[in-house]
């Protein structure tokens, strides 16, 4: 992987909005690799949001399914991009909208408990670790109905 300037030496990002949204969409494969090829490709200033050193890696890897396992690589340096503005600022923006989803009803509860439960087991203490209980409940009990008054008032409080 290539290596690039700690954080610390280099200057805080300020991605656009949509930039964002295309990083963090990818991260998480919410955003099918082509999509995110494309826009990539069609973004004429991402350079200049992002740093020539960023910019020439994200342009110049190989999408194609047989370079798929080394898309870890290039998921730690999106998250590296993402991360500039604010730490950990790619797992709060997705808990954010994974906790807004459930809120609106776009997600079930117990997908998104999931989803959130996996984001604090990974040692994002910003989350609480009573979604990865009530995920144990779902594995136990199989069906969330019971909890799901309970996650809603756990999801609004974590907002």
């Amino acid at each position: 992987m290539m290596e690039f300037k700690k954080k610390s030496h280099r200057e805080a990002l300020s991605l656009s909005k949509e930039t964002a949204e295309h990083l963090r969409r990818f991260y998480f494969d919410e955003e099918p690799v082509e999509t995110f090829e494309t826009w990539l490709y069609q973004n004429k200033d991402l350079e200049d949001k992002i740093g020539k050193e960023f910019f020439l890696y994200i342009v110049s890897f190989d999408y194609s399914e047989k370079e798929k396992a080394k898309r870890h690589d290039l998921k730690e340096i999106i998250k590296d991009v993402y991360n500039s503005q604010k730490f950990d600022a790619i797992f709060m923006d997705q808990a954010r909208i994974i906790a807004m989803a459930v809120l609106d009803q776009s997600c079930p509860v117990d997908i998104g408990c999931r989803k959130l439960a996996n984001i604090s087991e990974n040692g994002h203490a910003f989350i609480s670790e009573v979604f990865t209980s009530y995920s144990d409940e779902f594995d136990r009990l199989g069906s969330t109905d019971f909890y799901n008054d309970r996650i809603i008032v756990d999801i609004k409080k974590s907002l």
